[in-house]
């Protein structure tokens, strides 16, 4: 989820609470003692990331990468993904194509 705090991961729904909130943790923040702070955010503070060629992901296979395309072949979604992190033996990124499943921000 995107937030004002930036990118964040949605760990658990808050029970207990009168207004519908989570507990999320941003994914690129580092505190002191690389401690992770955790925000308590409501709906209205939330949207929803769109998966959109140019938006970096992590996936199952080999780390982070970037979006390069998105195709939908018979109402199945797929990504088209470039990994940043690793190199083939001629300098080449690896491209990996992807259901949903296997793609996170």
């Amino acid at each position: 989820m995107d937030s004002m705090y930036g990118r964040c991961r949605v760990d658990k729904k808050k029970e207990g609470t009168k207004a519908e909130m989570y507990e999320c943790t941003p994914l690129h923040w580092v505190l002191a003692q690389k401690c992770v702070p955790v925000f308590n955010l409501n709906v209205e503070g939330m949207k929803k990331v769109s998966l959109v060629k140019g938006t970096e992901v992590r996936c199952n296979y080999g780390g982070k990468g970037v979006i390069n395309e998105v195709r939908e072949v018979a109402g199945i979604k797929h990504y088209v993904v470039t990994l940043k992190n690793w190199q083939l033996a001629q300098g080449q990124s690896p491209t990996l194509y992807l259901d949903p499943q296997s793609v996170a921000y």
